[in-house]
């Protein structure tokens, strides 16, 4: 998929993206990284390459600590209250000791992260939760992003930002750093050595890094022998029909489900013992519904990646006389579309399966849900059996939905009493000054 951007790379034009983006951004930050970001966008395609260069990454910095600031300004409660008890517990001490001397402790990652933190910022909570943030932003928008798409990733990180669950990152902070190492190693997959130690960062930190076993296991093997082996191409086409059938029969059971026999389904899980520790948080979020959410807007989102995954073309992965030379992927290209395929199958099961159990789904599918606009990629970079007219179009409507959603999300918690209270409720009305004295106060 190509944009023709030839009507607006004179510096005139484009530059009027980055001066509407500074203005909104001083006035508004978090609406304002909207307009900085489509100027990236442009801007990578000028010949002055170093200049830009430049230029582009000092406003994906921008616009990581501007997201940083915005994710950590909320009202501590919940999960981030518990992780600030923790890090003040350990209190810099051996990270080994911390893990030992708590009698439920978090995965061993975390108290040797905070550890860290904790000498690094003195002992300050808001700087904890902005290290830990900015970890999470820098790794997304420059490894991950760029790392998928080199012609695309500014606008992957558009999408990213976009999605109101990826500002749940100081309510997740676990899953959300654990997610990150693991996005980092398919990534970083020519090395396997990095590639090993970015998928052992992601266990340590969260366990359920676990689920992901099979993709695990495809980092390390001949993806090309694989993809075309004749018994691999049964396997898979049984698998695509097994995933809508899956699909469909999750979306049916989600909308139709009745909460008591969910409840009474994880009461007899929580009677086994070797099992009770995995049904002892989902009994809660069921017994305990805080808020019904449903997750309709990520479902509508899911449903269109779905619909542009299915129309993929085969000549993607199956070399044949008509593949251009020039387009070929090369096996690692190949492997991370693979992952990722497989990432959005095994995670959308598990959205529709959990849908309507408060935060669960977002617990159990934080990759797909978080971090959606990375699975904006494949639509955009590679060949689809959709026409071109009807691929633009479509990718046009999914960026007005993810806009309106985002307004939304905006707006909601721009009233009083929200589930998650950022900038004290004046998201419209705090400029930059506003976020770094209220950053500065809670120090």
């Amino acid at each position: 998929m190509t944009f023709n951007l030839s009507s607006i790379q004179t510096n005139y034009q484009k530059y009027i993206f980055l001066i509407i983006g500074i203005c909104l951004w001083i006035k508004i930050p978090i609406i304002g990284v909207l307009p900085l970001l489509l100027f990236v966008f442009i801007n990578k395609n000028s010949k002055s390459y170093s200049l830009d260069s430049l230029l582009n990454n000092s406003i994906l910095l921008l616009v990581a600590v501007t997201v940083t600031l915005f994710c950590c300004l909320i009202d501590i409660q919940a999960d981030t209250e518990q992780y600030l008890i923790a890090y003040r517990d350990c209190n810099g001490n051996n990270p080994i000791e911390c893990f030992q001397s708590t009698n439920y402790p978090f995965e061993p990652g975390f108290y040797f992260l905070a550890s860290l933190l904790f000498i690094i910022c003195n002992g300050s909570e808001m700087g904890f939760l902005l290290s830990w943030s900015f970890i999470i932003n820098l790794l997304t928008f420059f490894v991950i992003c760029k790392g998928i798409s080199k012609n695309y990733y500014a606008l992957l990180v558009f999408f990213v930002i976009l999605n109101p669950a990826f500002y749940l990152q100081a309510f997740l902070m676990r899953q959300f750093i654990s997610s990150t190492f693991f996005l980092c190693a398919l990534v970083c997959r020519k090395n396997k050595f990095t590639c090993v130690l970015l998928i052992f960062l992601s266990i340590v930190n969260h366990y359920s890094i676990l689920l992901y076993l099979p993709i695990i296991i495809m980092q390390f093997i001949d993806i090309n022998s694989l993809l075309e082996h004749s018994f691999f191409n049964k396997i898979s086409m049984s698998l695509r029909y097994l995933s809508i059938i899956l699909f469909v029969f999750a979306l049916i059971y989600s909308s139709y489900v009745n909460q008591s026999t969910l409840a009474s389904i994880y009461d007899t899980i929580n009677n086994i013992p070797q099992l009770s520790f995995l049904a002892a948080k989902s009994a809660s979020f069921v017994k305990n519904q805080l808020a019904n959410i449903g997750f309709l807007p990520h479902l509508v989102l899911l449903t269109f990646i779905g619909y542009f995954y299915i129309n993929l073309s085969r000549d993607n992965y199956i070399n044949t006389s008509n593949t251009s030379l020039n387009y070929r992927l090369t096996s690692e290209e190949k492997r991370l579309d693979l992952s990722i395929l497989c990432l959005y199958v095994l995670q959308s099961i598990l959205f529709l399966f959990t849908r309507n159990l408060d935060y669960l789904p977002l617990r159990l599918s934080l990759i797909l849900l978080s971090f959606l606009g990375i699975f904006f990629y494949l639509p955009l970079e590679r060949k689809s059996k959709l026409k071109p007219p009807i691929k633009f179009l479509s990718m046009v409507i999914l960026l007005s939905l993810s806009l309106s959603y985002f307004i939304y999300f905006l707006q909601v918690n721009s009233r009083a009493n929200p589930t998650f209270n950022y900038l004290e409720g004046r998201v419209f009305t705090s400029s930059i000054i506003d976020y770094i004295e209220m950053a500065i106060s809670r120090w």
